[in-house]
């Protein structure tokens, strides 16, 4: 008797618990609601109805193939002890999981629940995450191996089991009951048949503009995959995209199509390396790679030519979070991430330089808020970039994006603006993309607030900060440490591609 334990992986193909469970036997597939990982400040309603929506589809993948899911409400041991009393299995199935440290702990539990009662947890590994990983180097080479291995072909039909007979509390578990607020109106659905819908209208579009559309907040909804939801929670695995790629190329071999298709590729490598990354070193979740910038950040400290009190830091940070910077690129962000539960990768990148170097807000503190936000939060990609985007990992370029300046490359017309920031619809254009840095501009009776901060100065002065802080022997020595252990590598048989 086996049980597969579904997390991130809601799918049934290429899924290697569930085709080896198929061919030894009978199973149970069981999905497990943990009031933990519910109750985390990381964990929000949109990756919550995401997550139901998959879950369907599961159920009616699984049904077809005579067997069923199980769902169940409680904590991971404890529901699995209490299937064990009804069906004494031996064998626990699923896939390994990064995620942050209330997830780690779980299993853990689970690992040592599981030895006490003579049973064998098999975790398959994925393909982001190589475990053990004794060394850096070579990552990139066996990346690449993992995702063109062949896909994981599952067994015609199931061995099912009746369903236990305990009180698991099954069933949908609403937002509202489990504290989550309702979700943003206007965000992606889950479920595989959309993540197929996605990848397929991704591959047949012409894919030459991506990498020069990715970054506009008007052109990436389009531009992007939108799989990123559904890498997430597992609806479809990242070696199936590859291997739908590695068709389209062979397909329609035209170098635009191609060149668009490696920076697709290359953009699930660096998911993965981010998500080694927080395998490898979990403290990202909680302390600064680089141990000068610990605290430069907290109550107390002088950031921008102020000093930072609790209730300076909390007023900035309500207004970050409501859209009412002063700076209409950062508002117009906030807004739409607010509604629609997704802001491309240059914007998320923006809103956060902001935060960390323009308002001195520190990382950890936007961490969880922006978590909730997101509907596709990957906590390995979330942290690392948290941590890039403020300049606490000693190893990173410092990106100190200027909101006006963004504006002007990637909102040329103001179309986004004026869509999430309605007080600036009349606002000429010329007008629109002078706000929050030139201080002699007027705007008469339009109800806009002013710049939190003067964004130049407090940006020059971050910059000054953080640069001599690297400059410093432990800064230098944590840096040479980090990067031989996690930094990227270039793949020489690849050319540019990195590691």
């Amino acid at each position: 008797m086996q049980v597969v334990w579904f997390k991130r992986d809601l799918r049934v193909e290429d899924h290697a618990p569930l085709a080896d469970a198929g061919r030894s036997g009978p199973f149970l597939a069981l999905y497990i609601y943990e009031p933990r990982m519910m109750a985390a400040p990381e964990y929000g309603a949109n990756q919550h109805e995401f997550v139901e929506e998959s879950l369907e589809e599961l159920d009616a993948a699984l049904t077809l193939r005579g067997g069923m899911l199980i769902r169940a409400h409680g904590h991971a041991r404890d529901v699995l002890s209490q299937v064990h009393q009804v069906y004494p299995f031996n064998v626990l199935r699923s896939h390994m999981e990064t995620g942050h440290a209330l997830s780690y702990r779980r299993d853990k539990v689970v690992q040592a629940w599981c030895r006490n009662h003579g049973i064998d947890w098999i975790q398959a590994p994925t393909c982001e995450v190589q475990r053990p990983h004794p060394i850096r180097d070579g990552w990139s080479r066996r990346w690449y191996q993992r995702v063109r291995s062949p896909l994981v072909v599952l067994p015609e039909s199931f061995e099912s089991v009746p369903p236990p007979d305990f009180e698991a509390r099954c069933s949908k578990q609403a937002s509202a009951s489990v504290g989550l607020g309702v979700a943003a109106p206007l965000r992606q659905l889950g479920g595989r048949s959309r993540a197929l819908s996605l990848l397929n209208d991704f591959i047949r579009q012409d894919p030459g503009g991506y990498l020069s559309n990715m970054s506009s907040p008007v052109t990436a909804p389009t531009a992007c995959s939108r799989l990123s939801p559904h890498l997430a929670v597992g609806t479809v695995s990242t070696r199936e995209i590859i291997h739908r790629l590695d068709r389209a190329r062979r397909l329609r071999p035209e170098p635009a199509r191609r060149k668009g298709y490696a920076a697709f590729e290359s953009r699930l490598a660096w998911r993965g390396h981010f998500m080694q990354r927080l395998e490898d070193e979990g403290s990202i979740e909680t302390h600064c790679l680089d141990p000068m910038t610990e605290a430069i950040r907290r109550p107390g400290a002088h950031w921008g030519g102020q000093r930072l009190s609790e209730e300076l830091i909390e007023a900035r940070m309500t207004a970050w979070q409501n859209g009412t910077t002063g700076w209409p690129m950062v508002d117009a962000c906030m807004r739409s991430l607010v509604q629609t539960g997704w802001l491309s990768f240059r914007m998320r990148a923006m809103v956060v330089s902001v935060a960390c170097y323009t308002l001195g807000i520190d990382w950890r503190r936007i961490n969880a808020w922006l978590a909730r936000q997101f509907t596709d939060y990957e906590p390995g990609i979330h942290l690392n970039q948290l941590q890039m985007q403020s300049g606490s990992t000693g190893l990173n370029e410092l990106r100190i994006y200027n909101p006006v300046r963004q504006a002007q490359v990637h909102d040329p017309n103001g179309h986004f603006i004026r869509r999430w920031v309605p007080e600036l619809v009349d606002v000429p254009t010329e007008q629109l993309h002078r706000i929050g840095e030139d201080s002699s501009l007027r705007l008469g009776d339009v109800a806009y607030p002013n710049p939190l901060v003067n964004m130049r100065l407090a940006n020059r002065q971050a910059r000054g900060k953080i640069t001599a802080l690297r400059q410093r022997p432990e800064s230098k020595q944590a840096a040479r440490g980090h990067l031989a252990r996690l930094g990227s590598r270039r793949n020489r048989s690849r050319g540019s591609r990195r590691s």
